[in-house]
């Protein structure tokens, strides 16, 4: 019997979401992690902090099977601040989403491993963490699980592509639906447009808490002279 930390579950899955008055689950790494090493799921914990982004473990099936690496210490000593600025908002929005307010976040993701498209459906989970082999400083940090995807066919393909643009654009882009009673909320963004207005609206309090950002909130917070 193999037991996950709260939050992580041998498909993938996450539990309900932890809310910041709940601290996530304190884990010491590498000894409390050690029997995901059983697991064909892939699991591995890192950080988005920064300039100080990084893998701070993994399973043999996350640091061979996904990312195509020869060996855990391969996989710990790559470099993961060398990224385009519509990365670098991609891993801002997860600092800040995870690792700050303690929120899970789901996402479907490609990447490519030795040049080769791996596309897989992650979820990403806060866990705080004692790097045993550096301090006993506890950090918040994420723990990731992985599920391979499988394309049936071209159509899925193509949209899979699609998202991918759509994330990695370095154009701010939001979607909105102005079928609600409270107006035009948005239902789709990308990153570089979540940090942009999130950070103009949403962290500065002109969001009321409990609803998403409008259209609105978009246009007033806008300078039009």
């Amino acid at each position: 019997v193999v037991v996950l930390p709260m939050g992580v579950s041998a498909a993938g899955d996450p539990s309900p979401p932890t809310g910041e008055t709940q601290p996530p689950k304190l884990v010491r790494v590498p000894s409390q992690v050690l029997v995901y090493e059983e697991l064909e799921v892939p699991i591995w914990i890192m950080t988005f902090e920064h300039t100080k982004t990084r893998w701070m473990w993994g399973n043999k099936a996350a640091w061979q099977g996904v990312w195509g690496k020869n060996s855990l210490e391969h996989f710990l000593s790559t470099d993961l601040n060398k990224k385009s600025a519509a990365m670098q908002a991609i891993h801002e929005d997860c600092y800040y989403t995870i690792q700050k307010q303690w929120t899970a976040k789901k996402d479907r993701r490609t990447i490519f491993p030795n040049g080769k498209p791996f596309t897989m459906d992650v979820t990403m989970r806060p866990i705080r963490v004692v790097m045993e082999e550096e301090s006993e400083e506890e950090l918040s940090v994420v723990i990731v699980t992985a599920r391979e995807v499988t394309h049936e066919n071209n159509l899925e393909l193509e949209v899979n592509r699609s998202n991918e643009l759509f994330r990695h654009s370095p154009v701010m882009t939001m979607l909105f639906s102005c079928t609600g009673e409270i107006g035009c909320g948005v239902i789709r963004e990308n990153p570089q447009a979540r940090s942009f207005y999130y950070e103009a609206n949403g962290r500065r309090g002109y969001v009321p808490k409990g609803r998403g950002l409008l259209l609105l909130d978009v246009l007033t917070s806008c300078d039009w002279e």
